[in-house]
């Protein structure tokens, strides 16, 4: 009888001391046994290191802790991953949480399944700071992200799996190499696409409830700095239409894709980073009808493009929003 497939559940902590018990004790809560927790202190200046060792070692049960100088999320998942044992990988992060029955509904998919697949995922829900173990909060819908073809799926706004949500096949991992470690947000999105440009597949777990909870944090990567965050975005629709081109499959389904993600890159950095929203909207005007590329909205972003084209639209629309701002709130 083959023995039962190991989870590795990689966990990067940095400065986490008011969540890393409840994120571990959802880790040990899980019904299925054959798990190892891996650690890694990414630099920690408060306890939440020392809580987690003194959490880890009053339960039964195997882990290891590593500490590295602080090199954000990607560094501290592939420390973390390269130094497991299991056939499987759960990265979760040390605020976040997962219900109970996760590892063994995904396992149980898992058990048999072709080599071709690298990721099984399932879905998710953003909850409030509050939430506890036996009471999420939510602040969102459930999110069940669609994906029939994972190149183009993965750069969709509602189809973002979040980190937290799959575990990964430890041989697809060494294959692509892991999280790009220059990248500390949406680098899970680019991790997503190099397993789906290597014909690596995706397989969704489903389930009458989230698996995986998000807490909502206003201190998230992309809010504290937005520019990175665009750049990132950008990052990969470059990678997403690079390999559509040399592949031939750049039709207008893809193109309508690619419009989308660049759009929103270029609304978001417009006024911070000018020479990556020249390159943003050359690739804009590459894709769109005779070579011109026109918003689908705001209604008046779209008639001031039609007038004096994009890059003054988005000229004015800033000139706008600077206006604004020294309007007092209650004069609006």
């Amino acid at each position: 009888m083959p023995s039962p497939l190991l989870v590795s559940i990689v966990i990067p902590c940095y400065n986490a001391s008011r969540w890393i018990s409840t994120t571990l004790q959802s880790c040990i809560n899980q019904t299925y046994p054959h798990i190892e927790i891996i650690l890694v202190d990414d630099g920690s200046t408060d306890d939440s290191v020392e809580l987690a060792k003194e959490y880890l070692s009053s339960h039964n049960g195997s882990f290891q802790i590593f500490h590295t100088p602080n090199g954000g999320p990607s560094r501290a998942r592939n420390l973390g991953w390269q130094n497991a044992h299991g056939d499987w990988i759960q990265f979760l992060d040390a605020d976040d949480f997962i219900h109970p029955s996760k590892l063994s509904l995904q396992l149980n998919l898992a058990i048999g399944l072709e080599s071709s697949y690298s990721m099984i995922f399932s879905c998710w829900q953003r909850v409030s700071s509050d939430s506890t173990l036996e009471k999420p909060i939510p602040v969102s819908q459930i999110v069940t992200p669609q994906i029939y073809n994972p190149v183009l799926d993965v750069i969709g706004d509602g189809n973002f799996i979040a980190t937290g949500s799959q575990i990964y096949s430890r041989m697809w991992l060494d294959r692509v190499g892991g999280f790009d470690e220059s990248m500390n947000v949406v680098e899970d999105v680019n991790l997503l696409i190099k397993l789906a440009t290597r014909e690596g597949l995706f397989k969704y777990c489903p389930s009458e409830i989230p698996l995986f909870y998000y807490r909502q944090s206003p201190n998230s990567t992309s809010q504290r700095n937005p520019v990175e965050f665009s750049r990132n975005c950008f990052k990969n629709a470059e990678t997403v239409l690079y390999w559509l081109e040399i592949n031939n499959q750049l039709d207008n389904l893809a193109k309508q894709r690619l419009i989308a993600a660049y759009s929103f890159v270029a609304r978001s950095i417009y006024r911070h980073d000018i020479l990556t929203f020249e390159r943003v909207l050359e690739r804009l005007n590459y894709l769109s009808p005779d070579g011109k590329y026109i918003p689908f909205g705001p209604r008046h972003l779209r008639i001031v493009t039609k007038l004096f084209g994009y890059r003054n639209a988005e000229l004015v629309a800033s000139i706008y929003h600077q206006l604004r701002s020294f309007i007092p709130s209650s004069n609006r």
